[in-house]
């Protein structure tokens, strides 16, 4: 699988997203679906605080403990996970199943702050925080990519965070920082993106065509997710195919739970390199 490369940062151009983790009843299919993404020649792995309730970080941590050197990470902060009294992977899919069969149970359930993610925690203090948990659930000293999760233009220039963001490169916690937001909170021209924040992630698909109108985005290393995010990507091998097409020179992330896709998809990948 050819990889993306930039700068000094090397991985594979089609990327794992993990936060239906905890979409399966055991960790143990978890777990298989990052063998088989593994198997696959897929490289890099995309990860949050968030994700799973604060419980995907160490899911994948656990995979990737006798594979670090051959993989990169990334991890985002600012969002929060809720913190719940319980975690037990079959008791959350079997409440998510009676929710999705009670619409107005299941809106109660979204706007329930027991269930809710923590926004905006982009302190240097919370920064700080939110990263050495991931270190400590992803069993690494270091991650490869740190993102603001769903952050503002405001949010990422903080001076104070620009410094923490500077601070964690000198330490070896981070190769590289960057946005993970949505791409109507980002400015026209990537020249009016601080330098710290190198790498850029955002929702592209062949609908929005989002990725076009940034000027100057060469100079980042761009990661896209959302491919199947549209109701013209029913068509996986079109949808690839558009999302390669698109950003050539960065990582493509895709999610899923079953493992026949996840084989698919990197098999059409391949065939578009």
């Amino acid at each position: 699988m050819k990889p993306a490369n930039f700068k000094n940062f090397s991985t594979s151009s089609l990327g794992f997203g993990c936060a239906k983790l905890t979409a399966h009843d055991s960790e143990q299919a978890a777990r298989r679906t990052l063998e088989v993404a593994f198997e696959e020649g897929i490289r890099h792995f995309d990860v949050a605080r968030l994700y799973g309730f604060g419980q995907a970080e160490g899911m994948l941590g656990r995979f990737i403990r006798d594979k670090r050197s051959q993989v990169t990470v990334t991890t985002k902060f600012g969002l929060h996970p809720p913190r719940l009294p319980f975690f037990n992977l079959r008791l959350l899919n079997l409440a998510r199943r009676v929710v999705s069969k009670i619409p107005s149970l299941k809106n109660k359930v979204v706007d329930s702050a027991a269930f809710s993610p923590v926004r905006g925690r982009f302190s240097a203090k919370e920064a700080e925080e939110s990263l050495n948990t991931s270190l400590r659930e992803l069993q690494t000293d270091y991650v490869d990519i740190l993102l603001l999760h769903e952050c503002s233009l405001e949010d990422a220039n903080q001076p104070e965070i620009l410094k923490f963001l500077d601070s964690a490169v000198q330490a070896g916690k981070i190769r590289l920082s960057g946005l993970g937001t949505h791409w109507r909170n980002l400015p026209i021209d990537f020249h009016d993106i601080a330098s710290e924040y190198s790498v850029i992630q955002l929702e592209n698909n062949i609908q929005q065509n989002a990725i076009q109108q940034f000027a100057n985005r060469d100079e980042r290393l761009l990661i896209t997710h959302g491919v199947f995010n549209t109701s013209q990507s029913k068509d996986p091998d079109t949808a690839l195919e558009y999302a390669r097409s698109s950003n050539p020179n960065g990582i493509t992330l895709f999610s899923s739970t079953n493992i026949e896709h996840i084989r698919h998809n990197a098999r059409i990948w391949r065939s578009l390199i």
